[in-house]
């Protein structure tokens, strides 16, 4: 038996941030607002707290969507 693992907006926007495969969090499982609050994470950071470029950001954002 494989397990499943359970994405919440944290883990997935940790995901999008690091160095690490992209393609672990396809196939799993997330709750219905994971993907909005990640994007609002993303945003608070990218725009709000300008901590990335807009390359960044638009790369995050393409994954998240990827991810959806």
């Amino acid at each position: 038996m494989s397990q499943i693992y359970l994405f919440d907006a944290s883990s997935v926007v940790e995901l999008l941030l690091s160095d690490h495969d992209i393609s672990l969090a396809f196939d799993e499982v997330a709750l219905d607002l994971t993907f909005y609050e990640a994007a609002n994470a993303l945003w608070k950071l990218g725009v709000a707290q300008d901590q990335f470029t807009e390359a960044e950001l638009n790369t995050a954002i393409e994954l998240l969507a990827r991810l959806d």
